[in-house]
């Protein structure tokens, strides 16, 4: 049993049976619920709590959308995140896997240098070059990642439709729940709450 008060939100996913007395619990204490159905990950139903400053953060995310001078910078600071988050991986992967120097030193190699052209001032950031970039940091990363796993693993690189090894059908797994949590939060709609 979890105390409601560390709850903020709650996903209920398959079949799963709760009492009304537990619903009007979290309801008085602005708890959020989402369900989704068992296979599929479209929200079925979802009770929005009325969390406080809400309404500011739904304004901030609706000028953010309507705002086009926004959309490039936002998306630049996006894939530099990502590749600055694959880069950290390989490093701590390098200082415990000094057996694979090489490939994990080439992989980091061109993420140091997509990173050094994210950050110049005079980099075209248009969508479709961010999208080239992001496409590159990902090839270089798993190229460097694929070394980390035994050869019996048969992991070669992410594949999502059907996962071909375990390791990619975790990664798969790990991104749907991932999805599943982003919709968690709601993000435009009732902006007047």
């Amino acid at each position: 049993m979890v105390p409601l008060h560390l709850l903020d939100r709650v996903v209920l996913r398959g079949n799963v049976q709760l009492e009304s007395r537990v619903l009007g619990a979290m309801s008085e204490r602005n708890i959020g619920l989402l369900v989704l159905s068992g296979r599929n990950t479209e929200a079925t139903t979802m009770l929005a709590a009325r969390p406080h400053n809400d309404s500011t953060r739904r304004l901030g995310q609706c000028r953010t959308t309507l705002d086009e001078g926004l959309h490039t910078p936002l998306a630049r600071w996006l894939v530099l995140v990502r590749v600055r988050d694959q880069q950290r991986l390989l490093c701590d992967a390098l200082a415990a896997r000094a057996d694979l120097r090489h490939p994990l030193t080439s992989a980091l190699q061109t993420l140091n240098g997509i990173i050094g052209q994210l950050r110049e001032d005079t980099f075209d950031s248009s969508l479709a070059s961010l999208r080239g970039f992001e496409g590159a940091a990902a090839a270089a990363y798993f190229g460097g990642y694929v070394n980390l796993f035994a050869d019996s693993l048969n992991f070669t690189g992410r594949k999502k439709r059907p996962p071909p090894d375990l390791l990619s059908m975790f990664v798969c797994r790990w991104v749907t729940s991932c999805c599943i949590m982003i919709r968690c939060v709601p993000v435009i709609p009732w902006v007047w709450m």
